[in-house]
């Protein structure tokens, strides 16, 4: 009887037959098809509804529209909640969503994009994790709060040694440049910190790339005016003009120690822009620096990232580089700030 299903076209027991065959799925409005395995009755076949089967088929669309929108799976899911030490009511909590939704993505259920994204942050950023358990850690029970400390103490402490890392990483590779790729200043981690925050809370929404290249002007302009640059920075040239050398790792280090956060902008060109965490305060640099600054954010304040790009490529300093070479502070002779 097995090899036998009820066929309600002929209204009686047949053999049964399993065939691959394409089959479509509505899937949160979106039209998904798959290769399906569906029972049909050898005689007519008429397709037989198989429970194990359709069940079977619509894990597969589901899969398929989880690739399709790059949404985690449900072992990634179990896996982030069993890495920090979270219940699925305590994860949920942490998140700030309904008791049950960790439970039922967990078996399952298709995340909201929206959600999908907070999983993913808290997967990937330990930083973000770190932050939002200590703003949200008292919604716990006292017996998941004990658990989880110690997980997340351990995970601040190793978050605090890679933030040092980094910063002896950045201090390194300056100083190991002559003082003419500083500009005649030893690399000072306080003042590009304090540089970063004046333009980021000056203007909204800073694209990266336009930052990187802000930061570029300002401390050649200070060289060209005073004679030593403002932050001691290196800069290299670049595809898209002159940068920060090691800037992905100086924007790692301004992360972690929660001065900016970064965000993706929503245009086709522009990147990943700079948010600020902090506030600029004025005490934090010298009146004559500041003014620099000041100067170099309204020439610059309109222009995109790719029009500075384009401004930054005319500049002596670029042309005269090879790629991925540190620019020499005595072509801030030559700057023109785009005039």
């Amino acid at each position: 009887m097995n090899d036998q299903v009820f066929c309600d076209v002929c209204n009686r027991y047949r053999e049964k037959s399993i065939v691959s065959k394409k089959e479509t799925f509505n899937v949160k409005g979106e039209k998904v098809t798959i290769s399906a395995n569906v029972v049909t009755c050898t005689h007519c076949k008429n397709t037989i509804y198989e429970h194990d089967l359709d069940k079977n088929n619509l894990r597969k669309a589901y899969e398929k529209y989880r690739r399709r929108k790059g949404l985690l799976s449900v072992e990634q899911i179990k896996e982030i909640r069993k890495k920090y030490g979270f219940s699925q009511r305590g994860l949920s909590s942490i998140l700030g969503w309904s008791p049950t939704t960790i439970a039922r993505y967990e078996v399952g259920s298709l995340p909201s994009l929206a959600h999908n994204e907070q999983l993913k942050r808290i997967k990937d950023d330990q930083d973000y994790t770190l932050r939002l358990y200590k703003q949200r850690k008292q919604r716990l029970n006292k017996v998941e709060l004990k658990r989880t400390e110690k997980i997340f103490s351990s995970l601040e402490s190793n978050l605090k040694s890679q933030e040092h890392l980094i910063f002896k990483y950045l201090q390194d590779d300056y100083s190991n440049h002559p003082p003419e790729f500083r500009g005649k200043r030893d690399f000072d981690i306080d003042k590009i910190t304090h540089m970063v925050l004046f333009f980021i809370n000056k203007t909204q929404k800073t694209p990266k790339s336009k930052l990187l290249k802000l930061l570029y002007y300002s401390d050649f302009m200070a060289y060209k005016t005073f004679g030593v640059s403002i932050s001691g920075t290196v800069y290299c040239r670049n595809h898209f003009g002159p940068i920060p050398r090691s800037h992905d790792a100086l924007i790692e280090y301004l992360k972690k120690i929660e001065a900016i956060d970064t965000d993706i902008f929503p245009g086709p060109y522009e990147g990943e822009i700079i948010v600020p965490k902090m506030d600029f305060s004025p005490e934090t640099l010298p009146e004559e620096e500041i003014e620099i600054l000041s100067i170099v954010l309204e020439k610059f304040k309109n222009t995109t990232a790719t029009q500075l790009s384009t401004i930054s490529h005319n500049e002596i300093g670029f042309k005269m580089t090879e790629h991925k070479c540190p620019v020499d502070y005595k072509y801030s002779k030559e700057l023109n700030l785009g005039f």
